[in-house]
């Protein structure tokens, strides 16, 4: 099993940068890349937060490294269902960026999955710098409102779709796009997610058979557990089958995410 590789975190990085280093780093078949959508900062154990909390970054932080765990867990025990030649891509191996918020980590995960010429990214970075209603204090502000900022999501992703549409830009997508747990709450991942439909990915969720003799013995647990006794609306992503298979994946539904329309 491949796994993609990163640089590690350097100061003053901009997405633009990053994802420069990526392209040289690389050099595998992008149709061969399974990437896995995973909640970093807004659901899994940002339920934790109570929601007339206003949480500080530390806090933040606090949040986005048990969901990278619970990731780590499960793109490892879901691995071995994968070919031999997927090439793993993920915030796992990514990390976390030093004066990073949501609008740098969107624009260096929309270059990623399309696949586009970094050229073609820069061009897009000086589009937006001149669209005032994308802000970037709002976007970036995980306390303000859950909806406000989810707008600025979905007006960056548009026009990022949009500069694909008008300028003919090439695309080279990842083969495949696996949602992790929550992923469908999180604001990150369903933009993502849009995107993959978008771009013509594949989709799919991940699923735990409870059958199975590793299910009780995941270390996910812990954070669920201490997640589902704070919020009951919170589901493990589970199905009970013949116990022959730890991981399934099942097509996504899209019925409950907005279809982008041009």
């Amino acid at each position: 099993m491949n796994y993609i590789l990163y640089p590690k975190s350097y100061k003053n990085a901009t997405p633009l940068d990053v994802y420069n280093n990526v392209c040289l780093l690389n050099s595998h078949d992008k149709s061969n890349e399974v990437f896995f959508n995973m909640p970093i900062t807004s659901s899994g154990a940002r339920r934790l937060i109570p929601k007339d909390e206003k949480p500080s970054r530390n806090r933040i932080i606090e949040i986005a490294l048990q969901n990278i765990n619970v990731a780590q867990c499960l793109i490892t025990a879901a691995a071995k269902y994968l070919p031999d030649y997927a090439a793993i891509g993920s915030s796992v191996d990514f990390g976390l960026w030093e004066g990073w918020g949501e609008m740098e980590y969107m624009k260096y995960w929309f270059y990623h999955i399309s696949g586009i010429g970094v050229s073609a990214a820069k061009k897009f970075e000086d589009d937006i710098k001149n669209r005032e209603h994308i802000n970037h204090t709002v976007m970036n502000d995980y306390a303000q409102c859950h909806h406000d900022r989810e707008v600025l999501y979905e007006q960056l992703l548009h026009t990022f779709c949009q500069s694909i549409k008008d300028n003919d830009i090439k695309v080279n997508p990842v083969g495949r796009m696996i949602a992790l747990p929550d992923a469908v709450n999180s604001l990150g991942c369903r933009t993502e997610i849009r995107l993959a439909q978008f771009l013509g990915i594949n989709i799919s969720i991940l699923q735990l058979d409870t059958k199975h003799d590793k299910f009780e013995n995941l270390e996910c647990h812990i954070i669920w557990n201490k997640i589902s006794e704070v919020d009951d609306t919170f589901l493990i992503p589970k199905l009970e089958h013949d116990g022959s298979k730890l991981i399934h994946f099942t097509k996504l539904s899209m019925d409950s995410l907005q279809t982008i329309n041009f």
